[in-house]
């Protein structure tokens, strides 16, 4: 059996419910009114770092098919978010290409725009309130064409970035 969790949360703290297949082991709260003040920011740090790994990671992995610029975009993109008071489940709200999106649009004769929207349209339930890709788009990203068209791509990309790199000199 899958053992799994789920977190709600609110304004003032969480539950943490905890799973052994189907069946509910415990179900535990807090209040982060409770703990002391260092204790929140150290753990609001600490959330904050993950959600950067976290979202860095999702758009680097080969489903993302992002180059690590763009992860570095995107963690830039959900930090700026959460300063501006916008809390977001998932990293759906951050605009960015990626390689792997670029690569099915491609291959699919399609656009960028369309294959985005199919691939949000093709999401799964986490089991955790959020959404994740689902096995049709691990599919299409598996194919080997599509494989093939994103290693042209991130060809292509290392090459423009070498471009623009200044040649080292002596002068």
């Amino acid at each position: 059996m899958a053992k799994k969790t789920a977190f709600t949360y609110g304004d003032n703290g969480g539950t943490l419910t905890l799973y052994d297949g189907t069946e509910e082991v415990a179900s535990l709260s807090f209040d982060l009114r409770k703990f002391p003040a260092e204790i929140v920011a150290k753990a609001a740090a600490y959330g904050i770092g993950k959600l950067g790994k976290d979202t860095y990671t999702s758009v680097v992995s080969e489903s993302g098919g992002g180059t690590p610029a763009e992860g570095v975009t995107a963690i830039d993109a959900r930090w700026t978010a959460l300063m501006n008071g916008e809390w977001r489940e998932r990293t759906e709200g951050i605009a960015r290409d990626s390689i792997m999106v670029e690569a099915v649009a491609n291959v699919m004769e399609s656009t960028k725009e369309a294959v985005q929207a199919k691939r949000a349209a093709a999401r799964v339930d986490d089991g955790k309130g959020g959404t994740k890709d689902g096995p049709k788009w691990a599919a299409i990203t598996k194919h080997p064409h599509v494989k093939a068209e994103a290693d042209r791509l991130r060809a292509m990309k290392s090459a423009t970035a070498a471009d623009t790199v200044e040649a080292p000199s002596f002068d």
